[in-house]
């Protein structure tokens, strides 16, 4: 949520505070744009933002596995969608 409402109050966005031209390449056999410019101090916010996610991911991932994970277990399947 950080990293939204930054997003809007700071500069161009969240990770520049200015854009200065667009830097074009090939990917994949795709045009590729990527902005060049002055990077905001604030870009580390949603790089932690995705560490958390993925530790929270993995911690989930993990958590049935555990001994006596039983009861997690069988909740696994309603928390992905399962049925």
């Amino acid at each position: 949520m950080l990293a939204l409402v930054l997003n809007f109050t700071t500069g161009a966005s969240v990770l520049h505070e200015q854009i200065s031209g667009l830097s074009h390449t090939v990917l994949w056999g795709a045009a590729v744009s990527a902005p060049i410019g002055v990077l905001s101090p604030w870009a580390i916010v949603p790089q932690v933002s995705n560490v958390l996610l993925l530790v929270f991911v993995a911690d989930a991932a993990i958590a049935p596995l555990a001994p006596g994970g039983e009861t997690a277990r069988a909740a696994t399947p309603r928390l992905v969608g399962a049925r």
